[in-house]
């Protein structure tokens, strides 16, 4: 699969390493359906909706170091909203080529700013348009997905202020952090996959709604527990703010490393 994922990218960014893709591959493995892993070998159809999952995944993960690069830069905000929003229109089909796309006001001032999230966005798109032309998925079944996928990026646009007192309140922290970690869109993209329609019903359920929240918030929180000594490093090394649940913290009330663990 790793072969399969970074042939596919070299088509478009021909400079991509195997090892740029594996830890994508290994997430979306044990981040996908156990049926999918034992037959998706002996079963092309199931091998197509992993590979999708995978690269949706790699991208994802592409994209949102890109969005870390501009941590603390005045342009911060307006750069991960902008690319939440292209995101969005992406999965809600508005691309019907990546000639389209590159003739997108957006997708230009976004690539300004940073050159190569243009050709992750132009691979986006090729996966839209494979979700919509292999696997029948329409833009209506596409909307709760398309704003969960934009918000991954747009929500990030909380990082970096000064004031980040807004973030002690527990719900707040935990609510963002869902969205920015995209555990939940990338769910429902198997959903999608699998055929399974989520209705609005189901969506407002409480026992649904927090059941999904916490499946969402776990891996996250796990993150941010095993991400942080590296990001502690490149906090001091660069001085830019990180999402981080942790730092949050000592960024708010200004108090000690050990103290917003225990908090956090």
């Amino acid at each position: 699969m790793t072969e399969t994922i970074t042939e596919w990218v070299q088509r478009r960014i021909p400079a991509t390493t195997s090892d740029r893709v594996q830890s994508a591959v290994l997430f979306g493995l044990y981040h996908c359906p156990a049926s999918w892993r034992r037959i998706s070998t002996a079963d092309q159809s199931v091998y197509a909706k992993l590979a999708l999952h995978i690269k949706v995944t790699y991208l994802f993960f592409e994209i949102d170091d890109t969005t870390e690069d501009e941590e603390g830069s005045v342009h911060h905000a307006k750069y991960v909203k902008s690319v939440g929003k292209i995101v969005n229109r992406i999965f809600r089909y508005q691309f019907e080529t990546n000639e389209d796309i590159k003739h997108d006001s957006l997708y230009q001032s976004i690539c300004e700013i940073s050159r190569p999230v243009g050709s992750f966005l132009e691979l986006l798109n090729d996966c839209a348009i494979d979700l919509k032309e292999t696997f029948g998925v329409t833009k209506d079944l596409l909307e709760y997905y398309a704003r969960s996928a934009g918000y991954i990026f747009s929500m990030q646009s909380w990082c970096g202020v000064k004031d980040q007192l807004h973030l002690l309140n527990p719900y707040t922290q935990y609510h963002l952090r869902i969205y920015t970690g995209g555990v939940c869109t990338m769910m429902d993209l198997i959903f999608l996959l699998e055929g399974i329609h989520i209705p609005r019903s189901v969506r407002d359920n409480a026992f649904w709604a927090r059941y999904f929240e916490v499946s969402g918030f776990l891996p996250c929180r796990i993150n941010d527990i095993i991400g942080v000594e590296k990001e502690w490093q490149q906090m001091k090394q660069f001085g830019k703010p990180v999402d981080n649940v942790i730092f949050h913290y000592m960024g708010a009330t200004n108090c000690s490393f050990e103290q917003a663990v225990t908090r956090g």
